[in-house]
């Protein structure tokens, strides 16, 4: 007969008790893996393989430099530079030719149009037709926002060897907002523009690009599909706030101060997709809103400008697929700056 344990006497322990905490934390890693596994396996097996909706990397300068002397093949042309680092044109420019800078991003650069295509070209192709000699010094970056642009443009005009006679000036608003809060460069503090060096890039752009940056992670089904949900959220986002607002207001103050310092004659270009210059108004966002805001403020620069809205309206001015312009939409668009560029280089 078995005897009770005294009150002094401890009671054995139990087996719960014998596994150890790491153990039981291994334990739980284990089990999350494994359980992240079957999810990933499922995906694999029940649904395509997906793809991010948004930049897997922080668009940085050195883009520009990089490409100079190289070409490459996509979305059905040529894309060729010259060793400066321009979209290279086939006409081949005059004695005394006078030198426009474009600057800009996809839309400037002739996404899906060969060189003679884009609207820098044309636009050069127009002023000779007007007794203008012009040379096309095409800037524009793929992926480049108003800060990116803004270095660039003060980087070119610092060239000793480069004259400028012009400056064409194309900003986005449909991403531009959004390209300078992930690049960090730029702030306003006490109402005036600051460069920050090194730029303050936000936590959520950091975390993304060393996630996405990883092979294995992106070659991940799961990790692709989570961060759609996490880093493309639909509308008010952060980089929409009143203060994203100020610094492009102020970016485009900047361009127009290092223009005008240096006596050269500017035109801005105000760019929207083909999905905005027939969207409908809507709450709580209205897409419009940021091109209305830039159109204001470029207004209120007192320079000659184009809002693309008022010139290229119809479908045929689009590609189908992707919302750029299309060889007709470049030629609108060239034909309207050669107007405004013509009393300015006469």
């Amino acid at each position: 007969m078995q005897r009770p344990p005294s009150a002094c006497e401890a009671p054995a322990p139990s087996s719960r008790s014998q596994v150890s905490v790491p153990a039981r934390v291994a334990l739980v890693l284990f089990g999350i893996c494994v359980g992240l596994a079957l999810v990933e396996l499922a995906l694999r097996v029940t649904m395509p393989t997906p793809t991010y909706h948004f930049p897997s990397s922080r668009i940085t300068d050195d883009r520009f430099a990089t490409r100079a002397g190289q070409a490459f093949d996509g979305n059905g042309v040529r894309y060729a530079f010259d060793p400066e680092g321009f979209r290279q044109s086939r006409a081949t420019a005059a004695a005394g030719a006078r030198s426009v800078l474009f600057i800009g991003d996809s839309f400037t650069q002739g996404f899906g149009v060969n060189d003679d295509e884009t609207f820098p070209a044309v636009t050069c192709e127009r002023l000779g037709q007007r007794g203008i000699a012009a040379r096309c010094l095409n800037a524009g970056v793929s992926g480049f926002g108003t800060a990116h642009e803004l270095r660039l443009l003060r980087a070119l005009l610092r060239r000793q060897a480069l004259t400028v006679d012009a400056v064409v000036f194309q900003v986005l608003p449909n991403n531009d907002l959004r390209d300078n809060w992930e690049d960090g460069g730029f702030g306003v503090e006490g109402g005036r523009l600051v460069a920050r060096e090194p730029p303050r890039v936000p936590m959520a752009v950091w975390l993304r690009d060393v996630l996405f940056d990883n092979a294995l992670a992106r070659a991940s089904r799961l990790v692709t599909v989570a961060a759609n949900a996490c880093f493309n959220g639909e509308g008010m986002d952060p980089h929409y706030d009143a203060a994203a607002f100020e610094v492009e207001r102020q970016l485009l103050q900047a361009v127009v101060a290092t223009v005008q310092q240096r006596r050269i004659p500017l035109v801005m270009l105000i760019v929207a997709t083909a999905a905005e210059v027939d969207a409908v108004r809507t709450q709580p966002y209205d897409e419009h809103a940021r091109l209305d805001f830039v159109a204001r403020v470029v207004q209120q620069l007192s320079v000659p400008w184009i809002d693309s809205r008022t010139v290229a309206r119809r479908p045929a001015d689009y590609r189908p697929d992707d919302g750029h312009f299309s060889v007709a939409g470049n030629a609108v668009i060239g034909g309207e700056l050669a107007e405004r560029l013509t009393p300015l280089l006469r």
